[in-house]
């Protein structure tokens, strides 16, 4: 499951530097538009999707010594998990959305440090939050010794890719909107994973998470926002589905990656599970009641959505959305 298994990274502190706007400030904050003549085109795009209010937290690691952090930033991906370091305890996480290398914009950010190095390997973060996570839990739960604690940006790679799931998972950490970059490598492993699973096994949670982390990084493109195909409403990314249009376990394995059709993006204030249980469906396009089976809320709710043009149907989707009509409508 490499390249789609979140990674965590450490990140030590010095005191008096969380979320301070200094020099060596752990998050920094800028304005995108103020830098756009220092910004190549495809980052600036790229930020503005994902911070659509104009504002990116960031940030920086030099080369270092033998340029042994570029290595390290190199392994960064948009998802992954930093916890910043201070006084014997983990006092901060984020998640990582973009990255890139800008020498030009580092020297505007925070000039150079005593060897001359400037912060050029930028990372950028979101779902910044306080916790309070004392060394020797972090230690004990990725199998570290119980006074270790980073000397420097690192990557935690002695635990097994599930380990890392479940600590994530015990934290809340792992994010529903940033997910990595989806290339022919990640989708070589999904189809591998999707070929070997078994739904019964002690590792099914884990792959269906990769796999939902993939459709979800396609379909929604870490948007923070997103509207909803059946209601048409815009709500936070994190409410949203990607729910399959064809029931998940009727999907063949060439049917599950087709993942720019299979799914559709549904909200979690009632559209998905209604779609999910067969009370609304969508036929030639329209959402259309199927069972009146409710009650009086329910109902209300749905003839609000009864009638609209789901924005999802198109040519590639339209056999799937078929399928789920004659799979639940009354004979």
């Amino acid at each position: 499951m490499r390249d789609v298994i979140t990674n965590i990274f450490l990140q030590p502190a010095s005191a008096n530097t969380i979320l301070k706007d200094s020099n060596d400030t752990i998050v920094k904050e800028i304005s995108i538009e103020q830098y756009k003549n220092i910004i190549e085109t495809k980052d600036y795009d790229a930020l503005k999707r994902i911070y659509p209010d104009g504002f990116a937290k960031l940030r920086g690691l030099t080369p270092g010594k033998n340029n042994i952090n570029v290595k390290k930033w190199e392994s960064i991906k948009s998802g992954d998990v930093i916890l910043f370091y201070r006084k014997g305890a983990y006092e901060l996480s984020a998640v990582t959305t973009y990255k890139f290398q800008n020498k030009d914009l580092a020297l505007e950010l925070w000039g150079v440090d005593d060897k001359n190095q400037t912060w050029e390997y930028m990372y950028f973060l979101a779902e910044i939050k306080s916790i309070n996570l004392p060394k020797e839990d972090l230690n004990r739960l990725v199998g570290y010794s119980e006074n270790n604690f980073p000397q420097g940006f690192t990557r935690i790679t002695k635990c097994s890719e599930e380990t890392r799931f479940k600590v994530l998972d015990e934290l809340d950490l792992i994010s529903s909107v940033y997910y990595p970059e989806v290339d022919s490598g990640i989708l070589d492993n999904l189809a591998y994973l999707l070929d070997t699973s078994n739904e019964l096994d002690k590792e099914s949670l884990s792959k269906r998470r990769v796999e939902q982390g993939v459709l979800r990084r396609v379909l929604f493109n870490q948007h923070p926002t997103f509207t909803c195909c059946i209601c048409q409403r815009e709500y936070l990314t994190r409410f949203m589905v990607a729910a399959h249009i064809k029931k998940r376990s009727e999907c063949s394995i060439e049917e599950r990656l087709d993942i720019e059709n299979i799914v559709a993006p549904m909200c979690k204030f009632g559209c998905d599970d209604l779609y999910e249980h067969g009370f609304i469906s969508v036929d030639n396009g329209i959402v259309t009641i199927l069972n009146n089976d409710v009650t009086k809320p329910m109902f209300d709710y749905m003839q609000t959505i009864s009638g609209n043009k789901c924005s999802y149907w198109k040519e590639g989707t339209e056999k799937y959305f078929k399928w789920h009509l004659d799979a639940n409508k009354k004979v």
